[in-house]
């Protein structure tokens, strides 16, 4: 089985797959890109770790020496030779970029560094150009939603992947920032089709439940609390067909199921499946 976490701790809007800590317009990103030292410049900004907090992923990842990563969106190389540093020297870290320019720096700083368990690879925008059943983590920071063909992607890195592997993707939290991309391009609001676990702090109910639903989707959605009438306030606020309280995937045939906005129409199962299969007649009668 695959592994998918979520981690809403950090993210950019760049296409060519990197992190910046500067919020910049559409113009500004171009100008920025065509100009690859600047650029290189701003994701090794020494400022950068206040926000993208490096020592905190790298512990929560647990990484254990000879695993082999795939830093997927590599950029300068800002993750991939803290994660070489873990795995040690009978492990690896594919830098994958599809970026010349960000491959070509990360190769001069390999022979800097002496990083020999670091091997870089210029991929295709919608391949990562990896031997099957050769990776156990792959790692996504700010690069998953620039990617046009996800379920191929996804397909590709299922293979890719040995057993028991995990991909793990960082992401800003699903509100405005001074950093990072624009609302509808932080990955939290996109419907991942897998065993997903996204974990992002909240500050109150209130919050929580106004990220659930910038989610264009809503099939379903899980509440997890002690107070029981906090669950119905909740439950009445979030917009999903189906809401589970302290417990999660569960049916019955006499309950309808079905979608709210992008997840569906109608319903199936219970009386509300009947309606389906019913057909209703109006009668007007004079009684004058």
């Amino acid at each position: 089985m695959i592994r998918v976490f979520l981690v809403a701790l950090i993210l950019s809007p760049a296409f060519l797959w990197a992190q910046d800590p500067v919020k910049r317009d559409e113009h500004q990103m171009h100008g920025l890109h065509n100009d690859p030292k600047a650029y290189i410049g701003s994701l090794e900004d020494p400022k950068r770790d206040a926000y993208q907090k490096p020592h905190e992923v790298l512990t929560a990842l647990n990484l254990k020496s000879g695993e082999v990563i795939a830093d997927i969106g590599a950029g300068s190389g800002y993750f991939t030779f803290r994660l070489s540093h873990f795995v040690g020297d009978k492990g690896k870290v594919y830098a994958v970029d599809v970026s010349p320019d960000m491959i070509l720096h990360i190769n001069r700083r390999i022979r800097a560094l002496k990083a020999t368990n670091v091997v870089s690879i210029l991929a295709d925008p919608d391949d990562p150009l990896l031997p099957d059943r050769s990776v156990n983590r792959f790692f996504f920071s700010d690069s998953w939603h620039h990617i046009e063909n996800q379920t191929k992607y996804l397909a590709l890195m299922k293979k890719m992947l040995k057993p028991g592997g995990e991909i793990v993707m960082i992401d800003f939290h699903k509100k405005e920032s001074p950093i990072g991309p624009p609302l509808q391009m932080r990955i939290a609001r996109e419907e991942i089709f897998g065993p997903v676990l996204a974990t992002l702090e909240f500050s109150d109910p209130e919050e929580a439940i106004a990220q659930a639903n910038l989610s264009p989707y809503g099939l379903a959605a899980g509440v997890w609390t002690r107070d029981i009438a906090k669950a119905h306030r909740a439950a009445r606020a979030l917009k999903a067909g189906t809401i589970w309280v302290n417990t999660y995937n569960r049916y019955d045939p006499s309950l309808p199921f079905g979608g709210y906005k992008l997840s569906g129409y109608g319903r199936e199962l219970g009386s509300a499946a009947l309606e389906h299969y019913t057909q209703v007649k109006s009668v007007w009668v004079d009684l004058e």
